[in-house]
């Protein structure tokens, strides 16, 4: 069963994207195929509604989201501090101190729609990841990193800012 979760999320990554596509695609990074896998586990299962697909990534490196290789990376906050093109969604739940991030030029509607659906499917998602259950508001609890206007934009709609 691994073998084919591994060889099925490969597959994602080698899907040619064209002009004709009608999904915008994101690569999402965490560690090891866990957080990313479960990010994109959401959007995919979604990709009617939210028009996005998602492939995941083991790369682990702040220099992988400079260099355009993932859009989303799951890192310390401490390792995001450093970096001031970085802009956070929302926290990583199973470990202190860990947040997904993106860079601060990213699509906006890339990252709303993304923050929407971890927020929409948050119960599943901690289930997912094995975290014990938070509050949903808690998921915005990025630390210093400040917001991505796409995800700030979804927390303002839904009253979690003002």
């Amino acid at each position: 069963m691994k073998s084919f979760l591994f060889i099925s999320l490969i597959s994602l990554l080698l899907i040619p994207i064209d002009a004709q596509s009608k999904y915008t695609y994101i690569r999402v990074a965490g560690s090891g195929w866990g957080e990313g896998s479960v990010i994109c586990k959401i959007i995919n299962t979604t990709k009617k509604e939210t028009g996005m697909r998602c492939g995941a990534s083991t790369v682990e490196r702040v220099e992988a989201l400079h260099s355009n290789e993932v859009d989303f990376i799951q890192i310390k906050i401490s390792e995001a501090d450093n970096h001031k093109i970085m802009r956070s969604l929302f926290i990583y739940p199973i470990e202190p101190g860990r947040i997904v991030v993106t860079r601060s030029n990213h699509d906006e509607d890339s990252v709303y729609i993304l923050t929407k659906q971890i927020h929409k499917y948050f119960e599943n998602y901690l289930n997912m990841v094995g975290a014990k259950p938070i509050d949903k508001k808690a998921m915005m609890n990025v630390g210093s990193i400040p917001l991505h206007k796409g995800a700030e934009r979804f927390y303002r709609e839904i009253g979690y800012l003002k």
